[in-house]
């Protein structure tokens, strides 16, 4: 048979997902970490299985671009140089939560084990969330470029705070996602690309992509390569016509990574020594999260259990590596900030 806080688990994470919607237990609506989360076997294939301990560190190694200038004759004996590469360290961040129950709780209230377990886990599981997402709005900023080579449809605002934003003029506000679109294409970069916007910049691009062909203004035509996620809390004083963040898509991932040992359900975690489990977090893109939990004696007379009662503790963990794609020129990114005046 088996132990009993395994079973009530199995159950907790089928609930988590039936109560996604619940309204007491909402979610901040945030896609900041979404276009890092589909893309990193595009950016760092198979990198999840390079790192065998969180006490490695991994490398991402690439290939320098050699730029010069090219000369007008040829040479009997021509001589040049040797291109390079560069090596970026991947920078690990651990987001944990811990909670508990009683394995008597249920005994004394109107919800079963799994109810009460997933509402735990559940708790723990967006509040990881939360904070990956904050993290995600807070290395776009960190991260963007300071180089721009773009010179028509915009400025880049070096100077004044917030800096490093590209700023397309309040008179072109209807033209905002070509406009940076075009930025992108001075850049050298073509195709589709991420639009991680603000409330009011989401809300203005949902309007544009559903005027139909039949209106007399239908700027639907600018979103075609355009994949626009709502970042809510993204916002600027400096720019209350709207803001984003846009990358070419592929150049930036996130690298989710668990422990062996949780990988392969060490232990028993209905036991005083406990055991180590793996669970997925379906409000961060259904990454991989680490999970331990043991069994100790104690009085939870207090929360609604009983004096000789029997406490699950929890911990669910999720560790994180932001990533980019490497550029060897100082200060450029592939990540470009858009402000509307």
């Amino acid at each position: 048979m088996a132990n009993y806080a395994d079973a009530a688990l199995a159950k907790a994470q089928a609930r988590i997902l039936s109560q996604f919607q619940a309204p007491e237990k909402r979610l901040k609506a945030n896609g900041s970490f979404s276009p890092f989360a589909r893309q990193t076997q595009i950016t760092v294939p198979n990198i999840s299985e390079l790192r065998v301990s969180h006490q490695r560190p991994v490398d991402v190694n690439f290939l320098t671009r050699s730029k010069r200038s090219t000369t007008t004759s040829r040479a009997a004996r021509h001589t040049g140089s040797q291109g390079d590469g560069g090596v970026v360290t991947l920078t690990w961040k651990k987001y944990v939560d811990k909670g508990s129950t009683s394995i008597k709780l249920a005994e004394n209230t109107i919800y079963s084990d799994s109810e009460i377990i997933a509402n735990e886990l559940e708790n723990m599981l967006k509040n990881i969330a939360e904070d990956v997402h904050a993290d995600s709005i807070g290395y776009l900023d960190t991260n963007k470029s300071a180089v721009n080579a773009a010179t028509a449809n915009g400025s880049l605002n070096a100077d004044a705070t917030p800096t490093n934003f590209w700023e397309i003029a309040s008179a072109d506000k209807d033209f905002y996602y070509q406009y940076a679109e075009s930025m992108l294409m001075q850049n050298y970069y073509s195709g589709e690309f991420d639009a991680i916007v603000d409330p009011v910049k989401y809300a203005q691009a949902v309007y544009q992509g559903n005027q139909g062909v039949g209106n007399a203004t239908n700027y639907g035509y600018q979103l075609n390569n355009a994949n626009i996620v709502q970042a809510v809390g993204l916002s600027d004083a400096a720019y209350a016509g709207g803001m984003g963040y846009f990358v070419p898509q592929g150049t930036i991932g996130a690298v989710d990574w668990t422990p062996v040992k949780n990988r392969s359900s060490y232990g028993d975690i209905n036991s005083y020594v406990g055991g180590l489990r793996t669970i997925e977090n379906p409000y961060l893109n259904g990454i991989t999260c680490a999970l331990s939990a043991y069994v100790d004696r104690a009085d939870r007379s207090a929360v609604g259990g009983d004096e000789q009662d029997f406490v699950i503790q929890w911990e669910v963990s999720a560790e994180i590596a932001l990533v980019k794609a490497p550029i060897s020129t100082a200060g450029e990114t592939t990540i470009f900030g858009v402000g509307q005046l």
